[in-house]
């Protein structure tokens, strides 16, 4: 990969990503549903996956940044499933994303998204956070009610991890856990900023 393949790449990425948050935006204007102050429910789930693909913004601010080699050594050194959440130091649920605007597609889909019905062909099924669940019923029962009678626009899961997967299928068909996905694109972001050094080298 040139560099400048890696920047177009990089920018296609956060593109997409910008049309999914402007659908999300209008979804909860009709809805009431949203997180609680301050909650990393999420992030602590033990295997959270991503691809290379959705990992080289992060990586491509990291590098740019001089925080790569921090970042790499947090994630050889950490038992945490991502090394990018920094959670409360007396708080299990709470938390919050160090990188929030550079997260992946799953990151930004969980619990704002749905997914093909398993109990209505054709349907369409809301898929809320547990913390929803728990704490805002009302606002998840309307968003299926919505989304059932009304035909309310919800980003579809899979729908969404395959258009970002379209914009490198080499790098975006596979998911590892996201500290894997991050230090491998990491290692690509360094390698093409090396390999375009060289190129200008005399």
């Amino acid at each position: 990969m040139q560099r400048d393949e890696l920047e177009q790449t990089v920018a296609r990425v956060r593109e997409h990503w910008a049309q999914l948050q402007r659908r999300q935006d209008a979804m909860l204007e009709a809805v009431d549903v949203h997180c609680p102050a301050g909650c990393g429910h999420c992030c602590t789930t033990p295997v959270t996956e991503a691809s290379v693909l959705e990992m080289l913004p992060l990586a491509s601010d990291l590098v740019e940044r001089g925080e790569a080699a921090a970042v790499r050594q947090r994630i050889a050194e950490s038992g945490k499933p991502c090394v990018m959440y920094e959670g409360h130091p007396t708080d299990p649920l709470k938390g919050r994303c160090t990188v929030y605007e550079l997260r992946p597609t799953m990151c930004r889909l969980y619990g704002f998204a749905a997914r093909t019905s398993t109990e209505r062909p054709g349907g369409k099924q809301y898929v809320p956070c547990v913390r929803h669940e728990e704490l805002q019923p009302e606002a998840v029962a309307e968003a299926q009610r919505k989304l059932e009678a009304e035909g309310l626009d919800i980003p579809m899961i899979a729908t969404e991890h395959a258009r970002v997967m379209m914009v490198n299928r080499n790098l975006g068909r596979e998911t590892l856990p996201i500290n894997e996905a991050l230090r491998r694109a990491l290692d690509l972001v360094e390698e093409v900023r090396r390999d375009s050094e060289m190129s200008w080298a005399p």
